[in-house]
């Protein structure tokens, strides 16, 4: 929870997700990567899978803030992604919100925008998209190969039938 109230602090979540964000921390249906330094946690993301609908969910992206604009944001973002495993048929459409100061991170990684959506505590988020292709996936798992972050295949997203209408930020 240190993350997510250093992330608060500085006015980069809402208030009204720690619980939310705690419990996605536990659940078993959705895969939550860490990266830690110095026996630390300094960033996390979670992700849901629904291959059915060949689409996944990104939330809870966090990074603290003494970490940040260090690349290890585009590391658990591109970490992510390389766990999916898309169809030429069918690629898999990445949905996500977020709060504006994470617009122009996603857009970078080439994200679209979707618009501004209202949360039931009045807060607004940005939504994005991301059509992920095994080309993409071969692609990010070579770019994250060169910096350190090898796939080897072993870790599996859990999958769902269907995922929630509404993700929580990104």
């Amino acid at each position: 929870m240190d993350i997510y109230a250093a992330n608060l602090s500085r006015s980069l979540i809402p208030p009204q997700y720690a619980a939310e964000f705690e419990q996605q921390l536990t659940d078993t249906s959705n895969l939550t990567l860490v990266f830690t330094t110095e026996n630390r946690v300094v960033a996390c993301g979670t992700i849901s899978y629904s291959p059915r609908e060949a689409s996944a969910w990104l939330s809870f992206g966090l990074v603290h803030p003494a970490f940040q604009r260090q690349g290890i944001g585009s590391t658990m973002l591109l970490t992510r992604m390389s766990l999916l495993e898309p169809s030429a048929e069918r690629p898999c459409t990445i949905y996500l919100s977020a709060t504006r100061h994470s617009k122009g991170f996603f857009s970078k990684h080439g994200f679209g925008w979707r618009g501004t959506e209202g949360d039931r505590y009045g807060n607004e988020f940005e939504t994005f998209y991301f059509p992920l292709t095994p080309t993409i996936t071969q692609s990010i798992r070579q770019t994250l190969k060169r910096v350190g972050v090898p796939y080897d295949g072993t870790l599996k997203v859990p999958t769902k039938e269907k995922l929630l209408n509404e993700p929580a930020n990104a």
